[in-house]
């Protein structure tokens, strides 16, 4: 199982941070590489088709957890691969009183023929990811300024 951290501070308040990554609608906003995306009614889910390199994926996303305004976790599964991604919200201690620190952790496990190719598949998934969340903090700052202790990459 591979597994990439992210920490990353938002200057807007706890409650509106979790309320913009917990809207499943608004992923497109600030994933790249997403090609439909449609909800899911008899799961509560979502099919989100991927574009990976040059090849189409699909992936059905699940909310498995959700604690307002502190956590959310969710769950990506594939024909290749199954996901957990969790977001935690924390007041920023060395930022103003409305600034959010968000740890995002993603782990990741390859299944069959695809673990052989899995070296350079997590390092194109986390390249990808990295971009992702970074985009995220820039529409969560609403155009604002951070500096760069602002996101960290803390295990890869």
């Amino acid at each position: 199982m591979a597994t990439t951290t992210i920490a990353f501070t938002v200057p807007i308040s706890l409650s509106r941070a979790f309320d913009y990554v917990s809207n499943f609608e608004r992923f497109p906003d600030w994933s790249g590489n997403i090609l439909s995306f449609k909800k899911n009614e008899s799961t509560s889910g979502f099919q989100v088709k991927v574009r990976f390199w040059f090849f189409p994926c699909k992936f059905e996303y699940r909310i498995i957890e959700s604690k307002y305004p502190s956590r959310l976790v969710f769950r990506i599964k594939s024909r290749f691969s199954d996901q957990t991604e969790t977001f935690s919200f924390y007041p920023d201690p060395k930022g103003s009183d409305t600034d959010t620190k968000i740890l995002f952790t993603s782990q990741m496990e390859l299944s069959g023929l695809y673990k052989i190719f899995g070296y350079w598949i997590f390092c194109k998934i986390f390249k990808n990811t990295r971009r992702d969340i970074r985009k995220l903090q820039e529409i969560l700052s609403q155009g604002k300024i951070l500096g760069i202790r602002n996101f960290q990459v803390i295990h890869d």
